[in-house]
């Protein structure tokens, strides 16, 4: 499944790419995640779930479960920044 993303201040939107590719446009996202106040600073999809991690102000990162648009894990990190991210 492809997917495009944008991730714009404190918000992350997503699309499912049909596997044929695009035959219309793409107005309004099937997705949104929205970051309490916090800039999106990273994006990264799981390989084989169907979730989403991102970083926010690089202190904070978000599990994301994309099926249900719900948020499964918030970690803050009060001591140092998130320098890397990597979903296996």
């Amino acid at each position: 499944m492809k997917f495009l993303i944008m991730y714009v201040m404190f918000q992350v939107k997503l699309w499912h790419i049909p596997e044929k590719g695009l035959e219309e446009n793409l107005c309004n996202a099937e997705c949104t995640f929205s970051h309490k106040q916090r800039r999106v600073e990273t994006v990264c999809f799981h390989p084989t779930a169907d979730c989403l991690l991102t970083t926010t102000s690089y202190t904070t990162l978000t599990l994301w479960d994309i099926s249900s648009e719900k948020e499964l894990l918030c970690k803050c990190c009060d001591k140092g920044n998130v320098d890397t991210q990597a979903c296996d």
